[in-house]
């Protein structure tokens, strides 16, 4: 059996920092895995009143490919899973790697 613990995004907020720091006191303490969301877009509560709970557009969220991608450079014994896969992350991804490094 292994151990993990939820990487709560939005209250560590955008820094890089703060991310390492829980990440490395994570693997420090014998946790194996984290756990992050992969809700990459938000919405408009008012839109989807039948929801009981919507991410806020201006909600904290790594895309969790990128996010353990870093996490992974700074906690390397730590192993990382998403909480589900949605489809939209592939366009996000997709859209990153073209920004980033283009026709390359």
């Amino acid at each position: 059996m292994q151990i993990g613990a939820v990487l709560s995004q939005n209250e560590l907020g955008a820094e890089p920092a703060p991310l390492r720091d829980y990440a490395q006191a994570a693997q420090g303490l014998g946790y194996q895995f984290l756990v992050a969301a992969d809700h990459v877009v938000g919405a408009d509560a008012r839109a989807y009143p039948e929801l009981d709970r919507v991410y806020p557009l201006g909600q904290v969220l790594h895309e969790p490919l990128t996010l353990f991608s870093f996490l992974a450079g700074v906690a390397p014994e730590l192993g990382f899973l998403m909480s589900a896969l949605k489809p939209v992350i592939e366009k996000e991804i997709s859209r990153k790697l073209d920004k980033e490094f283009g026709d390359a």
